[in-house]
């Protein structure tokens, strides 16, 4: 999974883009510690809910040093 993070600059509502290039899929989120696998899912669009799991888990742990 090919993960890209940057500022929104205010666009779509929420502080940071999280797009996942390899699977043509983007969102906002905001720096959250409680990402769940349901927000990726919702947000960025991710269907396979092990996949969306691990990226929550990933951005919790990147979110968390911020």
């Amino acid at each position: 999974m090919d993960v890209a993070i940057r500022l929104s600059n205010g666009i779509g509502g929420g502080r940071f883009i999280i797009a996942v290039t390899n699977w043509n899929r983007c969102g906002c989120l905001g720096p959250y510690t409680d990402i769940t696998a349901s927000d990726v899912q919702q947000y960025i669009g991710l269907e396979n809910p092990v996949d969306a799991a691990t990226l929550a888990a990933a951005l919790n742990n990147i979110f968390g040093d911020l």
